[in-house]
């Protein structure tokens, strides 16, 4: 028999999901387990939190004593069901026929807005299986049925998913079919009154479905994402421009104020806010970026993996020190492909490109942690970040996105243009990625360096060490200026800045957030949920505490006379705890950086030709 299961509304109104599963006996007992995580997203979330009124059943007649009593009577008897562990119930079926049927049944309350778990209320129905369905122990291989049912509760519901249908309705309501368990809960469920438009990219069908109130130009909105799309597959696949997919499905969530996505094997799951759907904005260029972040992972991560996750063990961590390739490389190409697309201008790229590296350049924690080091506890540090992480961690994100563009410059420099980072993705392509569902062959730790030999003839073995297992700053002014682009550095005078700490105004003065580290909010002893009340005597404000800080003389050397310095401290009282105490300024901090990116005037005709190859796109560069 094969597994299957059935979704339906409990009640929308306290968020609960009922779930019906179908399965067989693996020996005397047999055990279901929820995953404790959900690929893509690297925290241990333990989903079955969320579950109650778990009982399994089996039909009297499948039960050998049933049998051995010669009674035909067919009523329901609930077996012994015990926990395990956290995520694992354990069920006796000493007593079950082989071939007998058991269904357990449960609720899952589902009300997390993130593209991580599952939501449900009077209007949207969204489901992440690996947070609602079990699965039999030592049969995830097995395929799977999941009947998904229309909820009542919302008027004009359709269904979008990338799971294959079997016998659905006009809506899309009905049954589908997985492979396996992976791909089950690889394909998430939108259910709502939902917007949608389609195209097609890469040869395959695509659907792009918008729940939420918003007023999108659906029209420019598929116009450009179907040349994102376009500009992957042939990325990739050069020659036969083919996507590795039957058919591709976005599912975009609009909220008055979010951001977020997650990759699926053919699908994605993405959150914006209302006003990002407007093409003026930088917003819709931040979308655009986000969709083709999510839609690169099709290839890079859901089939270009780590070995770490071939396969993904979901009830502990998987570790991996490689996830600045597969998330890093990602942010890379993301909004360089939204250039090559011509879906992002020359200026929107710079843009985009000066905001990551001022991100970095202004993170104290790039100087404490590696990229290795980063990618390996993303599980405890990067996901689990409090108000200190920013002094310890680096992001494999935006420092990833860097090494990846170090390492295309450098690969273009080497090889005199004739090999980029792009021949090293797509090499790894072709040996892990395109015949991955039959090989299971996934990326090992350290293997990279020997892929870009492979893919270029090069040996950047000491380059990749230095710029993933160190922590100096990355060569970003040389390479880029090589290819006619000018990094300029600028100090910023805000009073984050000047004070080294984030903070936000409230009625009672300026509550302190995140202090950076050796800032003068650090040496003065300021700490995270201090309250500021007054300056020098005076009730604070932002721009009263920002001129202080300005007249702290802080390029004076320790032999300058006194009278010619402006000020020796500021003098504040905070609120700590609600109790009031004395902190004193005694210098400004160093300044965070603003970063500018600008083509040069008259790059010479070998930078020219560089900066066209790199970035792809000779009429939005050449001007």
């Amino acid at each position: 028999m094969t597994p299957s299961y059935e979704i339906s509304i409990a009640d929308a109104r306290t968020h609960f999901f009922q779930v019906r599963f179908a399965f067989r006996k693996t020996g005397d007992v047999t055990l279901l387990r929820l995953p404790a995580w959900i690929p893509g997203s690297y925290m241990i979330r333990d989903f079955s939190r969320h579950i109650r009124g778990f009982e399994v059943q089996c039909k009297s007649k499948d039960l050998e004593r049933a049998s051995r009593a010669r009674t035909s009577a067919t009523v329901h008897v609930m077996l012994k069901a015990s926990e395990l562990d956290k995520d694992t119930w354990s069920i006796d079926t000493s007593n079950v026929g082989t071939n007998a049927s058991m269904i357990a049944t449960y609720e899952v309350y589902a009300f997390d807005r993130s593209v991580r778990t599952a939501y449900l209320d009077q209007e949207r129905a969204f489901v992440n299986a690996s947070s609602l369905l079990m699965y039999v122990v030592g049969a995830e291989n097995l395929p799977c049925e999941i009947t998904l049912h229309r909820p009542t509760s919302i008027a004009r519901a359709k269904l979008a998913t990338g799971l294959k249908p079997v016998k659905v309705d006009q809506a899309g309501f009905g049954r589908y079919l997985a492979r396996n368990y992976d791909e089950l809960i690889d394909c998430p469920v939108e259910m709502a009154a939902f917007t949608e438009f389609s195209f097609r990219a890469g040869g395959v069908p695509h659907r792009f479905v918008i729940t939420g109130a918003h007023r999108a130009d659906l029209s420019r909105l598929a116009k450009d994402v179907a040349a994102l799309c376009e500009t992957q597959c042939e990325f990739f696949e050069p020659i036969t421009n083919k996507a590795p997919f039957r058919s591709y499905v976005f599912m975009l969530n609009v909220l008055g104020s979010g951001y977020g996505g997650l990759e699926h094997r053919n699908s994605t799951a993405l959150i914006c806010s209302r006003s990002d759907l407007d093409p003026a904005s930088e917003g819709y260029q931040t979308l655009l970026g986000l969709i083709s972040h999510e839609y690169f992972h099709a290839w890079n991560v859901k089939r270009i993996k780590p070995q770490a996750f071939a396969p993904y063990a979901l009830r502990e961590e998987s570790y991996t020190r490689l996830l600045w390739v597969f998330e890093g490389f990602t942010s890379y190409y993301d909004d360089l492909l939204a250039l090559r697309s011509g879906v992002f201008s020359l200026q929107d790229y710079l843009r985009a490109l000066s905001k990551t590296i001022t991100q970095v350049l202004n993170n104290s924690g790039r100087s404490q942690q590696s990229l290795e080091s980063s990618s390996f506890f993303a599980w405890t540090k990067y996901y689990k970040q409090d108000e200190n992480s920013p002094n310890s961690i680096v992001s494999y994100y935006t420092k990833g996105a860097l090494v990846g563009l170090c390492l295309d410059l450098s690969i273009r420099l080497k090889s005199k243009h004739r090999f980029s980072l792009d021949d090293v993705m797509r090499h790894m392509w072709q040996k892990y990625g395109r015949d991955f569902d039959s090989s299971g062959r996934g990326l090992a730790e350290g293997e990279f360096s020997l892929v870009v030999s492979e893919a270029c003839g090069l040996d950047l073995t000491r380059e990749i060490k230095a710029w993933t297992q160190g922590t100096d700053d990355l060569p970003l002014q040389a390479l880029l200026a090589s290819f006619g682009i000018t990094l300029t550095l600028d100090s910023l005078s805000s009073l984050e800045s000047l004070l080294g700490a984030k903070f936000k105004a409230t009625g009672l003065g300026l509550e302190i957030g995140q202090v950076k580290s050796n800032s003068s909010a650090e040496r003065a002893g300021l700490a995270t949920g201090d309250t500021i009340v007054s300056c020098n005597a005076v009730r604070v404000t932002e721009d009263l505490l920002c001129s202080a800080l300005r007249s702290l003389d802080t390029t004076a050397s320790a032999s300058t006379p006194k009278k010619q310095r402006v000020s020796e401290k500021v003098d504040l009282l905070v609120f700590r705890s609600d109790a009031l105490i004395s902190i004193v300024l005694g210098e400004s901090s160093t300044k965070l950086l603003r970063t500018k990116l600008e083509p040069t005037v008259r790059p010479t005709k070998a930078v020219r030709h560089g900066q066209l190859t790199w970035l792809g796109q000779p009429s939005k560069v050449a001007h």
